[in-house]
């Protein structure tokens, strides 16, 4: 049996509207934080970036 957690993909999100989660225990600078975005615009995912809601 398949549980869907109601995650998807959304490769249109605007990067400028990504954020760091309060509760995640590792922290970038806001140096950093804009390199990753731009890293993000240039190159795609690799990875896939995990969004909730909020």
């Amino acid at each position: 049996m398949t549980r869907s957690l109601g995650v998807r993909f959304d490769p249109a999100y605007p990067l400028a509207k990504l954020r760091p989660a309060d509760f995640n225990p590792r922290r970038l600078s806001p140096e950093s934080f804009v390199r990753l975005q731009g890293s993000l615009g240039r190159h795609g995912v690799v990875k896939p970036v995990i969004l909730n809601a909020d």
